[in-house]
């Protein structure tokens, strides 16, 4: 689920950043990412008529996206462990809310960790892995899965994932398979330098190429954006993770929506207060020694920060006092 009309603005703000991946002109990817669940969620209302038959379109759904991303490497495939308290509650309440309203052949309410139904998926998962392994086609490509039984959201163990094989090979491709707003912002937020997400938009698979996306939001405000590069390297990071806090204001399954956090109002207010700052990046990254281990450490920009937000806001602010006089 993640941010409600997301996926929307994006396309509606940078429609040439979404390119069609029609079958016919299959790509190739060092990785291929996909989290599960989406795909048994999706078929479990898509007619489904058993446990059985869900396995098999899932099965086919897996194998149509292997083909068109083609991955050369490596193929990970997570899905929802336990999850937080708070994330439990919401679940539980949106399972039960479409459970009234819609009617299916499986109850997807057991489609959750530590049911027995569950425990079926994750071996049905091992047994498509096993199966791919024994193909030529995957000889030369390692499977990594994690399954209801480890703790974790699949969009997290997938970028968790996504970062090790950065860290490992910088110049690797990669690209995540789904349709969650909340994948999406962890795909710009993340270091890689060339990642991809491959939505399906109306029964038509389209790719989204993160640095294009992030490129063409900072060449001019979103509703006029070309979907042009050019930006430094080191400016772009700072840029996607900004972009990702920015996309955070509109709320998800953790936050709630911030009042005027709408990102088609806040980003052109941030496009202009950054000029005023000499470091030009909300969040900022610095080395961390605590214990003698050097690590990198995120924080924010306060300053500029709540700035935003009393602009947004329609407070005006002290900077803004500033440039007026």
């Amino acid at each position: 689920m993640g941010i409600d009309g997301y996926t929307r603005w994006l396309q509606e703000a940078y429609p040439k950043c979404f390119v069609a991946a029609p079958p016919s002109k299959p790509r190739p990817f060092d990785h291929v990412y996909l989290d599960l669940n989406g795909h048994f969620h999706y078929f479990a209302y898509q007619g489904a008529k058993n446990e059985e038959h869900l396995t098999k379109l899932v099965y086919k759904d897996v194998d149509r996206i292997l083909k068109l991303l083609q991955p050369r490497k490596s193929v990970v495939l997570m899905m929802d462990g336990p999850a937080p308290r708070a994330k439990l509650l919401t679940q539980r309440a949106r399972r039960l809310d479409k459970a009234r309203r819609g009617k299916t052949d499986i109850d997807t309410a057991q489609l959750s960790p530590g049911t027995p139904m569950m425990a079926r998926v994750r071996a049905a998962v091992l047994y498509l892995i096993c199966s791919r392994l024994q193909s030529q086609r995957y000889a030369d490509v390692a499977f990594f899965f994690s399954g209801p039984e480890v703790a974790g959201e699949g969009e997290t163990k997938v970028q968790s994932r996504l970062l090790a094989h950065a860290a490992a090979e910088p110049g690797d491709t990669h690209c995540c398979f789904g349709s969650d707003a909340d994948l999406i912002v962890q795909c710009v937020a993340a270091s890689a330098a060339k990642v991809f997400v491959c939505l399906n938009i109306q029964k038509q698979d389209h790719l989204l190429d993160v640095r294009q996306l992030v490129a063409a939001a900072y060449s001019q405000p979103p509703e006029k954006a070309k979907g042009r590069g050019g930006m430094p390297e080191a400016e772009l990071r700072g840029a996607r993770r900004d972009f990702a806090l920015l996309s955070l204001l509109m709320g998800n399954d953790y936050l709630p929506t911030v009042k005027s956090g709408e990102l088609k109002r806040v980003f052109p207010i941030y496009l202009k207060l950054r000029k005023g700052f000499s470091r030009r990046s909300l969040v900022l990254l610095a080395e961390d020694k605590a214990g003698g281990k050097s690590r990198p450490s995120v924080r924010i920009d306060w300053a500029m920060f709540l700035e935003l937000i009393s602009r947004c806001a329609g407070r005006g602010g002290a900077k803004e006092e500033e440039e007026e006089e």
